[in-house]
């Protein structure tokens, strides 16, 4: 339902301005679920192939294969890279038939791992934040404000401020996107999903846009809080109450 187009030059820290409390919704359980080995590096696919052996324990290709209703040949490539990743195993006893790793071994292992490299990831950030600041020309000023400069800049800039939310979201949306439509704005549903709330207020012209409706639907379907005024007085978005986005 967020419009990303407009957002030219400005992005800076809001003032904080109380807490925030968030609601556990069940669609975010269930999508967090489906999607829980995308975190490691596999898709939905070979998801769904380490799913089906750990439901029976143990099975050969062409069993397999007809559960996951694929191909011999993908089946059996999906259960090597399950191998690699320590998911799944040849059995020793019964050649041919594959068996599951115990899930609580496998992903511990898999996810502690992850753990780290995002941590050294994390380091890293704040040490390049800190040289950033170091090095502008300004840095009290540079952290403050930042000039965002051109239309695809300010759709990255617009896409990043929602995947970094971790609490809410908040925006004054207009009937005149120009960088990023509702319906381009994938980063809004990946937010949503993961629980960050939405509070938005809606300038009516945009329901004349197209798909305008079917934007506002979907965005209701996630639970987002969508008010339709007249006007707003500007494009606005922040993020956590801490960073802001305004032309």
């Amino acid at each position: 339902m967020m419009y990303g187009g407009g957002f030219a030059p400005w992005l800076f820290p809001a003032t904080a301005a109380g807490s925030v409390t968030r609601t556990p919704r069940g669609d975010v359980f269930r999508e967090g679920r489906r999607l829980m080995l995308g975190a490691i590096g596999l898709d939905e696919a070979h998801e769904s192939a380490y799913r089906a052996l750990v439901s029976v324990g143990a099975a050969d290709v062409p069993d397999l294969a007809r559960r996951l209703t694929l191909g011999e040949h993908d089946t059996e490539r999906a259960l090597r890279r399950l191998e690699r990743h320590g998911l799944a195993a040849q059995s020793s006893s019964r050649p041919g038939r594959w068996v599951a790793a115990p899930p609580g071994v496998a992903l511990g292992a898999l996810l502690t791992q992850r753990r780290h490299e995002l941590e050294k990831a994390e380091l890293a950030a704040a040490l390049l934040a800190e040289e950033y600041r170091a090095t502008a020309a300004e840095p009290a000023v540079h952290d403050l404000v930042e000039v965002v400069i051109g239309a695809a800049a300010v759709s990255q800039r617009f896409l990043q401020l929602q995947l970094g939310a971790t609490e809410e979201v908040c925006a004054l949306v207009t009937g005149n996107p120009v960088a990023v439509t509702g319906g381009e704005n994938d980063a809004e549903e990946q937010a949503a999903d993961r629980g960050v709330r939405y509070r938005v207020v809606l300038e009516r012209a945009a329901l004349d846009l197209p798909d305008g409706l079917t934007e506002l639907t979907a965005a209701l379907g996630r639970d987002e809080q969508v008010r339709v005024v007249d006007t707003v007085p500007t494009k606005l978005v922040v993020a956590d109450r801490s960073l802001a986005m305004v032309p």
